[in-house]
């Protein structure tokens, strides 16, 4: 065999797949941070507050966080998908 044929068995590794990793994983990071942005500033530097009205309008961070953090993870769950296939 020579030097330079490419095992069939072996499946390259793409940029795009590993772009998609990076993404899914930054994407799952800023999901935590913003869910962690309600918690922490929306309830629990509120406790013991009367006005409580925080923890409502402070709700779209945690649905976009978790929409963010389902993203990231359909992200990394592709790139690796790709990773492993080969495609891309």
């Amino acid at each position: 065999m020579a030097a330079h044929t490419t095992d069939p068995a072996r499946k390259p590794r793409g940029l795009l797949s590993t772009m998609a990793i990076v993404f899914g994983a930054l994407a799952v990071g800023a999901g935590l941070w913003l869910v962690g942005a309600y918690v922490f500033g929306a309830i629990i530097d509120r406790i013991g507050e009367p006005d409580q009205s925080l923890a409502f309008w402070h709700l779209p961070l945690v649905f976009i966080g978790v929409a963010t953090m389902g993203l990231g993870g359909a992200a990394i769950a592709f790139g690796i998908h790709w990773r492993r296939r080969g495609s891309f």
